[in-house]
């Protein structure tokens, strides 16, 4: 697995954000969940008002769910940001 600094920034969403691509770009998914299920779980407590329901499952006694909406949400970040860097899905 590749880490990289971030590129930072004055505000702390771009600068996850940045970091997020980033890691895309020179990790496969399996590694890219390092550092984005972090940023993901950050951006679900951020909104947790206007999610209310999915929130509390999500933040929830079922790890289930978390780990299912995590990976479905890491697939399509990963492939999102490959396709926009004119990258394959492998690495």
């Amino acid at each position: 697995m590749v880490i990289r600094q971030g590129r930072g920034s004055a505000l702390p969403g771009r600068a996850a954000h940045a970091r997020v691509s980033e890691q895309a770009v020179v990790n496969d998914e399996e590694n890219f969940g390092l550092v984005f299920d972090n940023v993901f779980a950050d951006k679900m407590a951020d909104h947790i008002d206007t999610i209310a329901g999915m929130g509390r499952q999500y933040f929830g006694p079922d790890k289930g769910f978390k780990s299912s909406l995590d990976r479905s949400a890491r697939k399509a970040a990963w492939r999102m940001i490959r396709r926009e860097e004119g990258l394959d899905d492998g690495v």
